[in-house]
């Protein structure tokens, strides 16, 4: 748990059990709360993964007369897999406790709850219960219609990047729209049940980026536009925010090598985006 003060500095206060101060520094970041930044748009929720552990944050603002000198706290929650539903739900639940009651020990109460029992109480919206999140859920919940309609007849361009297990670079200003991308593209190789490779926001110079580059393939998500200048870091470069598809110089040759055995497939993906399917 971290909070930020009246005087704008930016505290760790509590955790269990114990995390790593260079886990604390990265959430810190990840946060915004240490960036001079309009509280308007800090990101409400991040996910993303770092040294095989998913990490889910839920900042909010906060005038609670249990915390008079705090005006923002943020959450994370570690664990193993991959449900963004699911944990900010209950970040929600556990953030909303703490405000209420100024006390991490309220919060942990819950916490230890669903660990026990799979279930905690929620003021807001009943019960939380573990068993109503599968974890198939979180894979289906793609949007690939979306991309399809957004990039047209390029799309092809991101199959073959998935088929060939090639590093792929996004960028786009809001963590949200990155996480609805990333987590949508391993839907394309379907049959590979393969999410572990996809990391939603990825500090630029960070220890997660150093640990991303260690691997032959990933979907990467980035904030940060310079990092469509540093083609060592990936073979396809996508900007989210002006729709465009860039092929780095050292893989053309293999993607569009690629590309045309799947030209026939253009067909079909258009027909998705422009009439639906419920299996997508």
């Amino acid at each position: 748990m971290t909070e930020k003060d009246v005087h704008g500095d930016v505290l760790w206060v509590w955790s269990y059990p114990a995390v790593s101060r260079e886990l604390r520094d990265l959430f810190i970041r990840k946060s915004g709360l240490s960036d001079d930044t309009d509280s308007n748009v800090l990101q409400p929720f991040i996910c993303s993964q770092f040294q095989k552990w998913w990490h889910y944050i839920f900042t909010i603002k906060t005038e609670s007369a249990a915390l008079p000198k705090v005006t923002h706290v943020s959450l994370v929650l570690l664990t193993r897999d991959f449900n963004p539903e699911k944990y900010e739900c209950l970040a929600s639940i556990l953030t909303k406790l703490y405000t209420k009651t100024g006390n991490p020990a309220s919060m942990l109460e819950s916490y230890l709850s669903v660990i026990t029992k799979g279930k905690c109480n929620s003021e807001d919206n009943g019960m939380f219960v573990v068993t109503e999140y599968d974890r198939r859920q979180a894979f289906t919940a793609a949007c690939i219609r979306d991309i399809i309609a957004k990039f047209g007849i390029e799309v092809i361009l991101l199959v073959t990047g998935m088929l060939l297990k090639k590093r792929i670079v996004l960028y786009h200003s809001s963590v949200e729209e990155l996480l609805t991308v990333t987590r949508s593209l391993p839907a394309f190789v379907w049959h590979r049940q393969d999410w572990a490779m996809i990391y939603p926001y990825v500090l630029f110079g960070s220890p997660e980026m150093s640990e991303m580059k260690s691997h032959s393939h990933f979907v990467a998500g980035f904030r940060d536009a310079s990092v469509e200048n540093r083609p060592d870091l990936y073979d396809l470069f996508v900007n989210l925010s002006t729709n465009e598809i860039v092929v780095a110089t050292h893989a053309k040759d293999e993607v569009f090598h690629a590309v045309l055995p799947l030209s026939g497939q253009k067909e079909c993906l258009f027909a998705v985006a422009h009439h639906g399917t419920s299996a997508l």
